[in-house]
């Protein structure tokens, strides 16, 4: 039960520091830039029937009869590309519901309780091995760079993101599980410990 209890308050935190960053600080909305002509191109997709999808131009040949694209195709894509422009991961949704839904906060809370679960098996782990307070609570901050390194950065390696959107999304992640790291490592003291080996 106690592994739940420290799930549901990681999640809480983690979900309370990204809401915080989004609507109170203005780093998430200055990276975020409106697309020139977006009404236009909006419509352009919706009447070429576009579906829920996530686009990108020039897109690599895909060949032709489940084969794979042939070299003069592979040369022609990519001397487009080096020339460019590109566009990349444009997320196009023909219909949208209701701004930051119950669904969607509900389904990005519940996702924040299930890593914050991970973390506290793996600080109760800590615990047990010896682990002190504050080398729990830096655990926890490994936890959230780990995601960054693993999510966000990669990302913006590939695709081309530039470095303040990004950042403050690893910034979000750091802030947040070191946050909940603070609380967390509480539910494990050390005292318990020695008890249980005396």
């Amino acid at each position: 039960m106690r592994h739940v209890i420290a799930a549901v308050v990681a999640g809480a935190i983690v979900f309370a520091v990204n809401f915080a960053s989004w609507m109170f600080l203005p780093y998430h909305g200055q990276s975020l830039h409106e697309l020139p002509g977006g009404e236009k191109i909006a419509a352009d997709l919706k009447a070429a029937g576009a579906a829920n999808a996530v686009y990108h131009w020039p897109s690599m040949p895909q060949g032709k009869n489940n084969q794979p694209p042939t070299k003069e195709e592979m040369e022609a894509f990519e001397k487009q590309y080096g020339a460019g422009p590109a566009v990349s991961l444009l997320v196009f949704r023909p219909q949208l519901g209701k701004l930051m839904s119950p669904e969607i906060m509900g389904a990005n809370l519940a996702a924040n309780v299930g890593a914050g679960f991970i973390l506290a098996l793996v600080l109760a782990a800590a615990a047990r091995g010896g682990v002190g307070y504050f080398g729990r609570v830096l655990m926890s901050l490994g936890f959230g760079l780990f995601a960054a390194l693993q999510g966000p950065l990669p990302e913006a390696l590939w695709w081309g993101q530039p470095p303040e959107y990004f950042l403050v999304t690893v910034a979000d992640l750091a802030v947040g599980w070191f946050a909940a790291g603070v609380v967390v490592a509480m539910f494990y003291p050390a005292r318990e410990l020695i008890v249980a080996r005396t």
